[in-house]
């Protein structure tokens, strides 16, 4: 179980709530978001600026049902719906988070009619919004009642739902769960039947004369409705209260101190030494703000010798890369992944080196996607990392985004850069491919342009 908390710690860092804290009590939700790699796909607050004035994305992030096995990062393209208080007509302006596998998240504006097509999971308000996470201490503690699932499936019947299948029903708070069902219910005009446990979701269908066929499907995750598992933590011993996200221990522990521990987002961007044998000898290898400097090698270095092999592999060619040297840029990457655009242009202000490579030689271009935020690329740009760099494998960034179907946007942003076009028989293959609808519409906007191809 505290591997549940370590994930969530490593999605949402102290350094990202404080951050994110500090954006949202001075009115800047946009920087907000950034700060926890939140793409933000709409210009203006509009008519969503009292959701975004108390939009926590930090505290959504916590909530967020993760990956199993201890994995950070959410469970991959669903999409959330953050509503308002009250009822909810089909012209209220509603928000919609969708994740991605990247660990990336988008936030859409819309009116409650334009919901797409498919499932929607709606989250309680204290989940997602700091003005109601002191609701989140209404769910009791689990001891102080002992209830059968008869008396579990009565609060579900209470609230208006007529219940078609019994699994996974035991493992839900029914008293914090039957209240937001029966707001959730009441607030979004869902028709109170059937429903039904399927896997860890309860499916909700509207009824025919509120939306067309094949419209959005509402359907409430267990994992948003059941005991936060953070107080069973804190009860088990696994962790106190102050490490806690604080919006979340004033909720569940109002009287525990407040004891903020931030970590500087741009990470191990001091100096360190490394060792790796060569020439019969353990030479010191100097890793600073992702540089490769040898210290004690005497003379031009030589393909053959250890201290060349590892600046190789540093550099992304493949080999051997020691231990230490491994961890150090895997924690970079990581941090840049975790903190997104923010926190890549923090730790390049701060002095990292622009022309870091990963392990299979990809640039910080060929990891733009990861980055959350398309308009980053001017920065690399900038920076000094050449466009149509390839990695190991040869390929350039586009190729890359074209293959693994990066989002439109930002496959666009490389071809409006003016990126190395792939060759005719590769974009043709795209065209072929099962899926890929985005990098589909990106072959067809390169053509476009280059009519030649």
């Amino acid at each position: 179980m505290g591997g549940k908390y370590l994930a969530k710690r490593q999605s949402v860092p102290t350094w990202m709530i404080a951050a994110c804290t500090t954006a949202r009590e001075s009115g800047d939700w946009r920087a907000a978001c950034a700060v926890a790699g939140v793409e933000v796909l709409f210009d203006d607050a509009g008519p969503a600026a009292d959701l975004l004035a108390g939009f926590a994305p930090d505290l959504l992030r916590w909530h967020l049902p993760r990956r199993p096995y201890g994995s950070p990062d959410p469970v991959p393209d669903n999409r959330y719906l953050l509503a308002p208080g009250g009822a909810v007509t089909a012209d209220t302006t509603v928000l919609l988070v969708s994740t991605f596998r990247t660990g990336r998240l988008t936030l859409e504006r819309m009116p409650f009619r334009d919901l797409p097509a498919g499932e929607i999971l709606p989250v309680p308000a204290p989940l997602w919004d700091a003005r109601s996470a002191a609701g989140l201490g209404a769910a009791p503690d689990p001891e102080a009642a002992v209830r059968s699932l008869d008396a579990e499936i009565r609060h579900w019947t209470e609230a208006g739902w007529a219940v078609t299948r019994r699994r996974h029903l035991d493992q839900i708070d029914t008293s914090w769960a039957a209240g937001q069902v029966r707001g959730l219910t009441g607030r979004l005009g869902v028709r109170p039947r059937p429903l039904a446990s399927v896997g860890d979701r309860i499916r909700a269908w509207w009824s025919s004369t509120s939306v067309q066929r094949r419209g959005p499907v509402l359907t409430l995750h267990l994992g948003l409705l059941m005991q936060p598992v953070d107080r069973a933590l804190v009860r088990l011993g696994h962790l106190t209260p102050a490490a806690l996200h604080p919006l979340v221990r004033a909720a569940l522990f109002p009287d525990a101190p407040d004891e903020p521990q931030v970590i500087d987002p741009a990470g191990r961007l001091t100096d360190e030494i490394a060792r790796v044998r060569c020439r019969d000898a353990w030479h010191r290898i100097k890793l600073s703000r992702g540089r490769f400097e040898p210290l004690d090698h005497a003379g031009d270095l030589v393909e053959s010798d250890g201290c060349r092999l590892a600046e190789r592999a540093w550099d992304g060619g493949g080999g051997r890369v020691p231990r230490q040297i491994r961890e150090y840029r895997r924690d970079l990457f990581r941090r840049i992944d975790e903190g997104g655009a923010w926190v890549l242009g923090q730790m390049l202000d701060a002095g990292l080196e622009p022309l870091l490579r990963d392990s299979e030689g990809r640039t910080l271009i060929h990891r733009l996607y990861q980055s959350g935020d398309p308009s980053m690329l001017h920065r690399l740009l900038t920076a000094g990392i050449r466009l149509d760099d390839r990695d190991r494998n040869g390929s350039t960034a586009l190729a890359v985004a074209l293959r693994q179907d990066w989002p439109y946007r930002y496959t666009v942003a490389l071809i409006d850069a003016g990126a190395e076009l792939p060759e005719t028989r590769f974009l043709d293959g795209i065209d072929r491919m099962w899926g890929h609808a985005d990098a589909k519409r990106a072959v067809a906007y390169l053509k476009r342009k280059n009519p030649q191809r």
